[in-house]
């Protein structure tokens, strides 16, 4: 896959979709974002218990737009949803598949490759169309087709990092948020502060746990020689909470400046979809605040067991539409 790539195999790989995710094509795909993002939003104030955030909400919500792109039919869904929790999290006693971990991510493996092969060969019996699903199956490297290996695992790398990072920062995000009523109550009254709590939401979630490189020379850090050969774990949380880089780094704080999280990775491996996650987070975050007067959170949340990536698996919160509080202070008005 990619994430295995060096240049000059990786850049060519990645510059076949990279153009798809820039900022100039990800505003052409507002239409969708915001859509999405006022259903769901509807969705959650629909419910006069509590909502759980994290199953009936967030995971949809960048599920559905990610598989829009790919044009995977919506009956689907579920499905891909199912499978990329169950290969993520494969220790998780709540979504891992049943028998022993190898054993339950290779059967996954297969899954997922089953179905995009046979999503590949369809894409390219038919004429080439302008979703993203059709421009993996129709593109070439060296002027040739890719494999089915490199084709199929583009698509599995864009239906799992490209929902499951996004739904997680989601979760971490509301939880801090409400952990931090002050700072909640703040962002409603300046929603220009968005971008900047956004970044804060990302490096506080870090939903990426770490990656494994190998090391290509000798390097000397900090007094330590890493050998050429030696395997070196990049371990993001500990970075996005460095208190050499962030003043205060435990605090979560929604106008921090300069904020140089790392949740994306960095450098020519930084995620590829990082410009389509900003503007989805803003999207439902400033609908979420706009049609709530307030949410509260009921009872304990629950984490994903994982270290490779996750968050909150569970998030019970309770939401009052801004119209029913209106109609409320109305009254009482009167």
């Amino acid at each position: 896959t990619m994430i295995h790539m060096d240049d000059p195999d990786h850049k060519k790989y990645r510059g076949l979709t990279q153009a798809f995710f820039m900022p100039a094509n990800i505003k052409r795909l507002e239409i969708i974002i915001q859509d999405r993002a006022q259903a769901l939003v509807g969705r959650m104030l629909e419910s006069k218990d509590a909502c759980e955030f994290c199953n009936e909400i967030a995971v949809w919500y960048p599920l559905q737009i990610i598989m829009t792109l790919l044009a995977v039919p919506e009956s689907d869904h579920a499905y891909l949803l199912k499978l990329t929790q169950q290969f993520l999290a494969p220790k998780d006693p709540t979504l891992k598949r049943d028998g022993p971990e190898a054993q339950g991510k290779g059967a996954v493996a297969r899954e997922y490759f089953t179905y995009f092969g046979k999503m590949l060969a369809q894409r390219r019996a038919a004429p080439p169309t302008d979703d993203l699903g059709s421009l993996i199956a129709h593109a070439q490297v060296d002027g040739k087709p890719l494999e089915m290996m490199e084709a199929v695992s583009y698509y599995v790398i864009l239906a799992t990092a490209g929902h499951d990072t996004t739904s997680s920062s989601m979760g971490s995000g509301l939880y801090n948020l409400l952990h931090q009523p002050g700072e909640l109550e703040r962002l409603r009254a300046h929603p220009e502060m968005m971008a900047s709590a956004v970044e804060e939401m990302f490096r506080h979630g870090s939903p990426v746990k770490h990656f494994v490189r190998t090391a290509t020379r000798d390097y000397e850090l900090r007094g330590k020689t890493i050998r050429a050969g030696d395997e070196v774990a990049l371990m993001y949380h500990c970075a996005n909470f460095d208190e050499e880089v962030f003043d205060d780094a435990r605090a979560f704080r929604i106008d921090r400046a300069p904020n140089r999280q790392i949740a994306f990775g960095f450098g020519v491996h930084a995620c590829l979809g990082q410009n389509l996650a900003r503007s989805s987070m803003r999207a439902f975050f400033t609908e979420l605040l706009a049609r709530t007067a307030q949410i509260e959170l009921v009872g304990e949340p629950a984490f994903i067991a994982s270290n490779q990536v996750g968050g909150l698996k569970a998030l019970h919160v309770r939401a009052t539409p801004a119209s029913v509080a209106a109609k409320a202070e109305a009254g009482v008005a009167a």
